[in-house]
């Protein structure tokens, strides 16, 4: 089954009209959203109709999907090491910008699901995580001053980088 309903012309007409594609984004979601999550052969837990990070349940795209959350969580391990530390070091993470948990769901294999919260600007995403992995969530918010969370041993935000100005991805790692 294809994420992806229409064909890539006619996506990229409708994205050419900001005001079309977000009408159709927000259509598109809101069906994603009645629809929920669905076992896919290969991969551990549901996945969200919203997560858009898987392309297909078309193997290929499967390995790709699983592949990228493997190689985070290997760079994270990769990490702990260089810190000294291992999996079960970490009393409490945070991952930031978790989306629908491509990455959480291979987390929780390395640590306990009640040691990871998860933050993401989609409520429903973090809300969608911490229902079917079982971990703890924390709402974000527009103002970073007010972002409150626990202390965590490990935080890591991916492409949340990506989506931020210098200045205020400096607010966050001075906050986190």
């Amino acid at each position: 089954m294809n994420t992806k309903v229409l064909p890539e012309s006619v996506l990229n007409k409708i994205k050419s009209n900001r005001t079309v594609y977000q009408i159709a984004r927000g259509a598109r979601s809101s069906v994603g959203s009645l629809l929920g999550g669905r076992n896919i052969p290969g991969v551990p837990g549901k996945v969200h109709y919203n997560d858009f990070m898987l392309d297909s349940t078309d193997p290929k795209d499967v390995v790709h999907y699983l592949g990228a959350a493997r190689a985070t969580v290997a760079q994270l391990e990769e990490s702990l090491g260089a810190a000294g530390k291992t999996w079960q070091d970490v009393q409490s993470m945070l991952e930031f910008g978790s989306g629908y948990g491509r990455i959480t769901r291979l987390l929780v294999q390395k640590i306990e699901p009640s040691k990871l919260t998860v933050c993401d600007v989609i409520d429903e995403s973090s809300r969608f995580c911490a229902e079917e992995f079982k971990v703890r969530r924390v709402p974000s918010t527009p103002d970073i001053q007010a972002f409150r969370a626990e202390p965590s041993d490990l935080v890591f935000f991916l492409s949340v980088q990506t989506h931020l100005s210098l200045k205020r991805l400096e607010q966050l790692q001075v906050k986190l």
